[in-house]
C-alpha cells in the first residue's frame, strides 16, 4: 500500500518507485467477498473472467499473456505479433482500462 492509502498494481519488471496504476481504497474494497473477506478461488476466477470480458480483444490478450500465462513483455509481444514497444503501450493502456472498470464498479 502506498503512502496515500492506495493499493498499486505494479507493472511487470517495474519497481514501486517507477510508474504504477493506483486503485483507490474504495475500489479495492469492492474486490472483496460479500462478508468483507477475501474471495474464494472460484469467485476470484469469475471476477477476472468478467473483467476481461469487458475489455477489447487486444487488451484481453496482453493482460492474459502477462498475468495469467506469465510471459515476459518480450514473449508476449512475440506471441501476439507486436513490437516490444507496441506491447508495452498496449499493456499500459489495458491496465488503465482495467483499473477504470474496477473504479466504476463494473465488476
Amino acid at each position: 500500500m502506498g503512502k496515500s492509502g492506495r493499493i498499486f498494481f505494479l507493472k511487470p519488471g517495474i519497481t514501486a518507485k517507477n510508474k504504477r496504476v493506483a486503485l483507490s481504497k474504495h475500489s479495492w474494497q469492492s474486490l472483496r467477498g460479500p462478508d468483507g473477506g477475501p474471495l474464494s478461488q472460484l469467485e476470484a476466477g469469475e471476477l477476472v473472467f468478467n473483467l476481461l470480458a469487458q475489455l477489447s480483444p487486444s487488451d484481453r490478450l496482453i493482460l492474459t499473456l502477462l498475468y495469467l500465462e506469465g510471459c515476459t513483455m518480450a514473449e508476449a509481444a512475440n506471441r501476439a505479433g507486436w513490437t516490444l514497444v507496441g506491447a508495452r503501450v498496449r499493456a499500459f493502456r489495458a491496465r488503465i482500462r482495467l483499473k477504470n472498470l474496477i473504479a466504476k464498479g463494473e465488476l
